[in-house]
């Protein structure tokens, strides 16, 4: 009776053991979840961060040279711009202006830079920047630049209205030309015999035939007589 009870006893503490093991093991299972989604989280901010830091300090360079008409062009926000005025020696010889307003160096002004050869260096270019930029040599109207400055968005949609228009403009003249080229070489259909139709012709001629021979025969004799 003793060993009965005690084994009944012993089956119950491994039971209780067990199910306090389970209930343990999910415990531990329910707080080491979350743990790799905040690794995951905290890799994703680092590798962020990594990436702006990465970017900061870099220019996107960009040069241009002033025309005599002034020809537009859009350059994208942000990057640094080089403008180079023709026949300039020395800085002290060439004097840039935005919109007819002369461009002095101070330190309000502090994104824009005249080199010793007297390239204007814009860095970084922002929307302000957006209008017409001339060249003087001694006072001499040299050359100028319509400038458009322009958002990511801003260029991504300009590209992707460029690419369907040339597409609408030259998807059907090549749709005319394949068309034309196929019509070139294909064989001419293979011709319908008429049964009807080639007895005519063939009655016409043997009279035809007939006609000349009698006609023929007729000079034949005149000329005898």
């Amino acid at each position: 009776m003793f060993s009965l009870r005690a084994v009944v006893l012993l089956l119950l503490f491994a039971l209780f053991v067990h199910c306090k093991l389970e209930v343990e093991g999910g415990k531990r299972k329910t707080t080491t979840t979350p743990r790799p989604k905040l690794k995951r989280a905290k890799d994703k901010l680092a590798s962020t961060k990594r990436t702006l830091l990465s970017y900061i300090g870099k220019k996107r360079m960009v040069t241009r040279n002033t025309t005599g008409d002034g020809s537009l062009d859009r350059i994208l926000y942000g990057s640094m711009l080089q403008l180079h005025c023709d026949n300039v020696l020395a800085a002290s010889e060439v004097e840039w202006s935005l919109d007819g307003v002369k461009i002095r160096s101070s330190f309000s002004n502090w994104r824009m830079e005249v080199t010793e050869r007297g390239v204007l260096e814009i860095w970084p270019i922002i929307f302000n920047d957006t209008g017409r930029w001339e060249c003087t040599v001694k006072g001499r109207y040299k050359g100028a630049l319509e400038i458009q400055v322009l958002s990511m968005n801003e260029a991504y949609r300009l590209g992707v209205t460029g690419y369907f228009t040339t597409s609408a403009f030259f998807l059907p003249i090549l749709a005319v030309g394949i068309v034309c080229l196929s019509s070139r070489h294909l064989d001419p259909p293979p011709p319908v015999y008429d049964p009807i139709s080639d007895m005519l012709t063939k009655q016409v001629d043997g009279a035809q035939f007939r006609v000349d021979k009698g006609r023929k025969s007729q000079r034949s004799k005149i000329k005898n007589q």
